[in-house]
């Protein structure tokens, strides 16, 4: 389940104004609290990468496969997870464009998935079969 908020504005919001939100003094207080009593379990943090450092590191790299994450795993904190945009699609009827939404509900979070292969883009040679 996703978490949503409406905003309802009291005043015109100037173009490129910036808005903040206050969660208040309770929310503060319960963050500062769980911050000083959280400790990580060891195995949590052992091969703990940044999103910073990961983004530095794979840098136009192709993502793993299933099979290549065997012997050269991604540390434990990163998951694969795959977004699919939706289009309608006005091949398709009603029921058919109903149910690829079920099967990909849209979600900002994506969905788990593993990349099971990866095809070479065709080189120069090969596209002059075409």
């Amino acid at each position: 389940p996703n978490l949503g908020w409406d905003y309802v504005a009291l005043r015109d919001i100037e173009e490129g104004e910036e808005l903040l939100v206050d969660y208040g003094i309770a929310w503060h207080e319960e963050w500062e609290w769980y911050k000083s009593d959280w400790i990580p379990e060891r195995d949590e943090i052992a091969d703990f990468v940044s999103a910073a450092r990961l983004n530095v590191d794979l840098n136009n790299k192709p993502l793993r496969t299933k099979e290549e994450q065997i012997t050269d795993p991604y540390p434990s904190n990163v998951d694969t997870v795959c977004h699919l945009a939706l289009l309608p699609d006005y091949d398709r009827n009603d029921a058919e464009q109903k149910s690829y939404q079920e099967l990909w509900p849209l979600t900002y979070d994506g969905i788990p998935c593993e990349i099971v292969e990866r095809l070479e883009p065709p080189t120069k040679e090969d596209s002059s079969s075409f």
